[in-house]
């Protein structure tokens, strides 16, 4: 003998059913959309990445454009570094300490 249909549990179970699909609809949108900006991202980082072949690694070039020669190391100059109590002051042109403002 058929069961009679109860029409609210059907309705319920269609509406789970519905909310089901669209749970996964839009779970398999969001993980397209992440996959879509992580591969954005690689590629932005692919393009903008400076590749280099195995001739430039092993020939490293002078960034001041200058050659070394043999057995001569680079030397830095020094330079004197300012009195303290001189870098406070302002100067005026002809060497004088102070500051000449007319009214």
């Amino acid at each position: 003998m058929p069961q009679p249909i109860d029409m609210q549990t059907e309705l319920g179970r269609l509406l789970v059913a519905e909310r089901m699909q669209d749970a996964a609809s839009r779970a398999s949108l969001v993980a397209l959309q992440r996959a879509q900006a992580e591969e954005e991202s690689r590629r932005r980082i692919e393009e903008t990445h400076v590749n280099e072949t195995p001739e430039t690694q092993s020939e490293h070039v002078d960034g001041d454009g200058r050659g070394k020669k043999d057995g001569e190391s680079r030397r830095r100059r020094v330079r004197p570094q300012p009195d303290v109590a001189q870098a406070d002051t302002p100067h005026t042109p002809d060497g004088e300490h102070g500051l000449d403002v007319l009214i």
